[in-house]
């Protein structure tokens, strides 16, 4: 509790991107200790495998989008760097949130495009211009590419209004 409010007790908004980066809480501690047990390296290294294919997946739908800065990650974590849109009304002004002026509206904005195809992304906690993808292990590999192809036809959605 301490971090998290050193970290974000000024500007609270901003920490709850973080979901449960933070939790503190007992539960949390135990399950992700309980989590560890379980991990072995064919586990590891199928993390490993599944993430290089979903950034690999990203950089084929959407690596040449010109809203895409960059994709990167490491293991089953993965951010793509969107480039931040200029238009009058697609802001966190424009809604209604002036504090917010600073972040980038657009990873929220894919997010929201993803969810009804039945895809969870979160925007990083510290910069809303990235996309923080994170699937689970034993993700199939189809499903990878739907997500990249869903990503892609969410970020043609949003330049298409800009």
């Amino acid at each position: 509790r301490e971090i998290f409010l050193a970290a974000y007790g000024k500007n609270f908004a901003a920490g709850e991107s973080h979901n449960t980066t933070f939790a503190f809480n007992g539960v949390t501690a135990t399950a992700a200790l309980a989590a560890l047990e379980l991990a072995d390296d064919a586990m590891v290294e199928r993390c490993e495998a599944v993430g290089d294919s979903l950034r690999g997946a990203l950089r084929e739908a959407v690596g040449a989008h010109p809203l895409v800065a960059d994709i990167r990650g490491e293991g089953l974590l993965c951010g793509v760097q969107l480039k931040r849109i200029e238009h009058p009304w697609l802001s966190f002004e424009h809604f209604g949130y002036p504090e917010l002026a600073d972040q980038s509206v657009i990873a929220p904005l894919v997010c929201h495009r993803l969810y009804p195809k039945g895809f969870f992304a979160f925007s990083c906690g510290h910069d809303w211009s990235v996309l923080r993808i994170q699937p689970r292990e034993n993700i199939e590999m189809e499903t990878l590419q739907a997500f990249a192809e869903a990503v892609r036809e969410a970020l043609d959605f949003i330049e298409e209004l800009a």
